[in-house]
């Protein structure tokens, strides 16, 4: 019952992964190059921003790809 949960838990979590990794790369993909100055520094604080923002999912990152690696090895084990 527990492996069903962390299952669960494990997917809920990568879905919302996924979607938050294509609006991101949504979001950067669709900037303008600058024309200006002050075009250029709010291009600047928004990619810090995008870098802050991507720096809090690396944990989260890394132990959905722990857990997917276990499912991984025990499918393969059983068969």
């Amino acid at each position: 019952m527990e492996e069903a949960g962390d299952l669960h838990r494990f997917l809920r979590d990568l879905d919302h992964f996924q979607a938050w990794l294509t609006k991101t790369q949504t979001d950067i993909a669709s900037e303008d190059a600058p024309v200006g100055l002050a075009e250029a520094e709010k291009l600047l604080s928004q990619h810090q921003s995008h870098k802050d923002e991507i720096e809090n999912y690396v944990e989260d990152y890394e132990k959905m790809m722990e857990y997917g690696e276990r499912i991984f090895a025990v499918c393969f084990e059983s068969h």
